[in-house]
């Protein structure tokens, strides 16, 4: 509780200043901890920073399971949704995790805890889609290996969550452009 705590004063920090603002002094105020409790968890801004993706990706995946038990197209269009920024609380997350992907381009350990995101992404639109086959609900038109529709679906996201965050399209086309595409591979069920 107390390291989410403080993940929580890097993710204040990332987001006013980037992550060349985080420092543990930074966190400690953002968090407002003494910078003491701060080194007691963490040694280093590389351990802070690594720590606070962590709890986005976990964040994210704990806001993903409260839909558990929804029909599959249901839970295909809240995972495809997922880092719409429809709050400034959510606003604030996406533009935090965007910062970690930027600096995962030269931070390898940054890179392999983004990737596991992407890669749990990956494997729950695999099995979600898996799930709609069995069931007789994707289209016929999706091929066997639904690698490239998984990699697809995954790009879509980025891009919509990308343009989202600059002001090119509203949520509400977003949230179209996600239902065309959904209509196109999945039956309502």
């Amino acid at each position: 509780q107390r390291r989410r705590e403080i993940a929580y004063g890097v993710l204040v920090v990332v987001a006013q200043g980037g992550i060349a603002a985080v420092s543990l002094r930074s966190v400690a105020k953002a968090a407002g901890v003494s910078m003491g409790r701060v080194q007691h968890y963490f040694a280093s801004k590389d351990e802070l920073v690594q720590h606070a993706c962590r709890v986005v990706a976990q964040v994210a995946g704990e806001a993903y399971e409260a839909g558990a038990g929804q029909p599959v197209r249901e839970r295909l269009s809240q995972l495809l949704t997922l880092g719409f920024p429809g709050s400034e609380q959510a606003r604030v997350g996406t533009s935090v995790w965007y910062s970690f992907v930027t600096s995962a381009a030269t931070d390898p350990q940054l890179a392999q805890l983004v990737d596991e995101g992407w890669a749990g992404m990956r494997a729950e639109l695999t099995a979600l889609l898996t799930q709609a086959r069995a069931a007789g609900e994707l289209s016929p038109a999706v091929p066997a290996d639904l690698r490239p529709t998984v990699l697809a679906l995954a790009a879509l996201q980025d891009g919509l969550v990308l343009r989202l965050m600059l002001g090119a399209i509203t949520p509400q086309e977003a949230h179209a452009v996600v239902e065309l595409e959904l209509d196109r591979l999945v039956t309502l069920g």
